[in-house]
């Protein structure tokens, strides 16, 4: 449950055979053991743990089981929710589990007063680049050498549906 109770009440329990719900401290170790599997730069358990940790980030994960197998993480900027993760192991990838955890916290970051989602995309990640330009996103732009290793970076963008008369 998130700190106002409300939050979690629009986030899906279930997803297929998945349970869905936030990260529990107790997990930090699988999303950086995730991180080293699917990142050419990934997190280490120290920065995982800081932004798990960060009372401006939401993490969302879906569990087969007690395993971690996907999770999406934002951070909310002024108007604009940024999203720092969304990982699928490879053993899983393939089965719509980024699509539908990146949908599935958009109401989260809307209920935080975000406008809009921002994220990067590495050039390379055709598979993540189809994912969220099939939900939505747009790519903005490219920013050349945008990580570490010098990997080019799309800007990708989604802006929210403004809420209508009478919508909460």
């Amino acid at each position: 449950m998130d700190s106002d109770g409300r939050r979690l009440a629009r986030l899906p329990q279930t997803y297929r055979d998945y349970t869905v719900g936030l990260v529990r401290w107790q997990e930090i170790g699988q999303l950086a053991r995730l991180e080293k599997v699917v990142f050419p730069e990934p997190m280490s358990i120290m920065e995982v743990s800081h932004k798990v940790l960060s009372a401006r980030s939401v993490f969302i994960a879906v569990r087969d089981s007690s395993r971690v197998v996907a999770y999406c993480a934002f951070e909310v900027f002024g108007r604009y929710a940024h999203i720092v993760d969304n990982v699928t192991h490879p053993s899983y990838q393939g089965q719509g589990l980024g699509q539908f955890v990146v949908t599935a916290v958009e109401p989260l970051a809307q209920a935080r007063g975000a406008v809009g989602f921002l994220g990067e995309v590495r050039r390379s990640n055709t598979v993540q680049l189809h994912v969220v330009e099939k939900i939505g996103w747009q790519r903005v732009t490219l920013m050349p050498h945008f990580f570490g290793n010098g990997e080019d970076a799309y800007l990708v963008w989604k802006s929210f549906p403004m809420p209508g008369p009478g919508d909460p």
